[in-house]
Order: C-alpha cells, then structure tokens, then sequence
C-alpha cells in the first residue's frame, strides 16, 4: 500500500517541480530580454525599438520565443529556440545557411538546391541552400562568414538557423535561456545579418531600374509576387499569402500576428 502511495507522489512531486521550473524560466527570460535590448539600444541608437519589435531603414523585426511542439515550421528543430522574423522592404532569393549535422531535414524543409561559396572552410562547416548560386557567394563574403560563425559560437552546439525568401527573414537560435551578453549579441547579429541582406539586394535592385519603396500590399508577403488564385488568409489577421508560401513560412507574417492556422 505505501509503495502504492509513493509512486503518484514521486510523479506529483517531479510535475510540480516542472511547472516551477517553466515559470521561473520565462521570468528569467523576460527580465534577461529587457536587459539585451538596453545593451542594443546603447549600442546602436538606430534601431527603433517598442517592445519585442525593432525597426531600421530597410526592414521591420519581430523578436518571438517558440516552442518546436507549436509551429510547424520548426518541428524538425529544438523544442525551445528564440528567432528574430524580418520583413524586408527588398526582396531577396530563396537562400538558407545552417551548419552541418542537421542538415537534411534543412535542406527537404527549404526547398533549394545546396549551393558552394567557394570558401573551402564555409562550405566544410555549413550548408547553404537557395536558388542563386551568384547571390549566395556575393552575400557571403568574409564578413558575413564571420558574422554567422560567431553567432554559432553563442551556442557550442552550433543548432541556428539563417533564412531568407522574398520579403521576409529569420535568424533561429537554440534558447536554453542565454545570458543577457549571449541574447543581446544574438539581437544584434541578427541585425547585421538583415542589413547585409537588405544592402545587397538594393543593390541588385538599383542594377535592374530601381529599389521598391516597400511591401506591396497587393502582393504575397513572403515572396513580394503579385497574389493569384491559389492563395489563403490568416484565420486571425486575414492577411493574404500564396498557399505555397504559407506553407514554406509556416505562419502569417504580418506584424504582430504570427497566427499558424490560415483559412
């Protein structure tokens, strides 16, 4: 009858031990966000800040901690990461960087060929995905290699991820709750890896007759075509999206909204 009792306890016990455990982490989390972006605002007055969101010429960022288990988008990735979601004012091409190891899910998930840099060294260490071989080297030069290989070094374990498709980006990061110094280097990074973006498609842009001012409201907000048949709404902002786009970015990305069901 004890050894009956103790069982359902013992379980008790590690479940409410658990529940603390997540409070007391996402309390943490909070106050270890606020203090990065003081860091970030001290550091690069430029960025506009309102909360969890950022803004500078060029794009508009949305800062978000997710769980692998609700988004689709990530199910192949660490249950807990923290990721940085872009919307450009430019559009870029399919284009993903994530390091080896966790490469295949990567690469069945972006839908782009693997591409080579040229830089013997990158290419050993990461996998870079995309439809333009020209803008992934032109991208990639040895400062953006450095960029991105010291945002891995925040986590040993090396689990983050770079993507870019039409008017949008991200930069995902394995969370593990890192230190104010490690979230307010990853925010910053992430901002680098956004104005590299956006400063070389301007000037692809420039090179083809001109820059787009910004979204077209009339177009997908993922990719920037003009929307056609085959389209669906978010069921809680109804912004329009290509189905397919939806489907690749997992969720509206119109601001504030991040809703993972369409209609």
């Amino acid at each position: 009858m004890e050894r009956e009792f103790l069982v359902p306890a013992g379980f008790g016990i590690l479940i409410v031990l658990a529940l603390v455990y997540c409070i007391y982490a996402l309390s943490l989390g909070k106050k270890r966000f606020r203090a990065a972006v003081e860091i970030v605002k001290r550091d690069s007055p430029e960025i506009q800040v309102d909360g969890n969101h950022f803004s500078k010429k060029g794009w508009r960022a949305l800062f978000r901690r997710i769980s692998g288990k609700e988004e689709t988008y990530t199910k192949n990735s660490s249950p807990v990461q923290i990721r940085v979601e872009f919307e450009l004012d430019v559009k870029v091409p399919l284009f993903s960087v994530r390091p080896k190891g966790r490469a295949k899910a990567f690469l069945k998930r972006s839908r782009g060929p693997e591409l080579k840099t040229g830089a013997d060294d990158f290419d050993r260490k990461y996998v870079v995905s995309g439809v333009s071989e020209d803008f992934a080297r032109d991208f990639l030069d040895p400062a953006t290699r450095e960029l991105i290989h010291n945002l891995r070094m925040l986590r040993q374990a090396g689990i983050i991820n770079f993507e870019a498709f039409g008017r949008t980006a991200s930069v995902t990061f394995l969370d593990f709750i890192p230190s104010v110094t490690q979230l307010a280097d990853f925010l910053k990074g992430s901002f680098a890896f956004a104005d590299r973006l956006v400063s070389l498609a301007s000037k692809l842009q420039e090179g083809e007759g001109g820059i787009s001012a910004g979204p077209d409201e009339n177009a997908c907000p993922v990719c920037g075509d003009a929307l056609a048949q085959k389209t669906v709404q978010c069921s809680k902002c109804g912004k329009a999206h290509h189905r397919d786009c939806w489907t690749y970015w997992g969720m509206c990305t119109a601001p504030d909204c991040g809703e993972t069901k369409p209609k």
